[in-house]
C-alpha cells in the first residue's frame, strides 16, 4: 500500500526532471502571478473602509469592471462565481457605502454605509456615467 502511494509522486517527479529546475521555476512563477491578479477577495473587500479615497479602493480591489458616476461594480471572471461587489462614492470620490452580494451564498451578503435604495439587490439600478 505504501509503495502505491509513493509511486504516483515518484512518477510525477520523474516527468518533471527532464524539464529542469528552471522550467519548473518559470511554471511556478507564472502560476503565482496568475493567482496574484485575483484581487476581488472577501479579505480585500473587508479592508476597504468608509471614507477611503477611490484611488486607494482601486489599489486594494483592482480596476472595476464597470465605472458609473457614483458606483464601481466588481465581478469575478469565473462564470461559476457570481460574487458582485459595489462600491459607492460621494462627490469628493470618498467611499460612502459598499455591498457584497453572492446569490448562491446569501449568508455571505454584506451591506455597509450609504447604499442607495434598490441597488443592494442583484442587477443594481445604476446609470452609466454621463447619462441622465
Amino acid at each position: 500500500m505504501k509503495s502505491g502511494v509513493r509511486r504516483p509522486v515518484y512518477w510525477a517527479l520523474a516527468r518533471l526532471r527532464p524539464m529542469g529546475f528552471a522550467a519548473a521555476g518559470v511554471l511556478a512563477a507564472g502560476l503565482a502571478l496568475g493567482l496574484a491578479g485575483c484581487q476581488l477577495t472577501r479579505q480585500n473587500y473587508q479592508s476597504v473602509s468608509l471614507g477611503m479615497p477611490a484611488e486607494r479602493v482601486e489599489q486594494i480591489l483592482g480596476a472595476p469592471r464597470y465605472r458609473f458616476a457614483d458606483e464601481w461594480v466588481y465581478t469575478r471572471d469565473d462564470p461559476r462565481d457570481l460574487v458582485k461587489v459595489s462600491m459607492y462614492f460621494d462627490a469628493e470620490r470618498r467611499t460612502i457605502g459598499k455591498c457584497w452580494r453572492n446569490p448562491e451564498k446569501p449568508w455571505e451578503n454584506h451591506r455597509e454605509g450609504e447604499v442607495p435604495e434598490g441597488r443592494s439587490e442583484a442587477g443594481g439600478g445604476a446609470r452609466p456615467q454621463g447619462k441622465e
